[in-house]
């Protein structure tokens, strides 16, 4: 077997990654650091300083679903990553406000980055026009967000019954029509 034969298709897949712009490694790197922060937060605190299987295989399937999201930042996997880090959030018992706010925030960052990726061509330039869409809808998104947290903050006293479950399926469907693009 000559080394020729299997140094070529290296070569060759190395010289094909040279082609992706920056942007793109810029916005799939924005997306992994995000990713693998809000991970860290969910796993950090005195409580699971002590490596065990929880542990680890929350870090083994943000790992897979990152590693899926830099071949192809439209995949499905990619959701893999933040169940997994809500998850984990979900299961502390010394969960606090702060805590959970930044997770959030690094997830949306890390999802909006690979969203843009996998919306932009790999071997082109980014548009302006684009970018400044993607912003603004980014924008819409964040003010959702944020006057979300707000009221989850402040009704996280006030005991609400069986009807506020209603409201609940109201305000998603608002959320829903407010989020979705629109056909021109």
């Amino acid at each position: 077997m000559r080394l020729t034969s299997l140094l070529d298709p290296i070569a060759g897949a190395l010289l094909a990654l040279r082609g992706i712009s920056p942007v793109q490694w810029a916005l799939r790197g924005t997306g992994t650091a995000a990713t693998v922060a809000a991970a860290a937060l969910a796993l950090s605190g005195p409580g699971l300083a002590a490596m065990h299987l929880g542990v680890v295989l929350v870090g083994l399937v943000c790992l897979t679903a990152l590693a899926a999201q830099w071949l192809d930042p439209d995949t499905d996997l990619g959701m893999l990553a933040p169940t997994a880090v809500v998850i984990a959030l979900a299961v502390r018992a010394d969960l606090d406000v702060v805590l959970a706010g930044s997770t959030g925030l690094l997830l949306l960052a890390g999802h909006a980055s690979f969203a843009l990726a996998a919306v932009m061509p790999a071997h082109g330039a980014l548009d302006r026009d684009a970018l400044r869409l993607a912003l603004r809808a980014l924008t819409g998104v964040l003010v959702l967000t944020l006057v979300g947290g707000v009221l989850v903050v402040l009704l996280a006293q006030v005991q609400l019954g069986p009807w506020a479950v209603v409201v609940a399926a109201v305000a998603v469907v608002v959320l829903w029509i407010a989020v979705m693009p629109r056909g021109r």
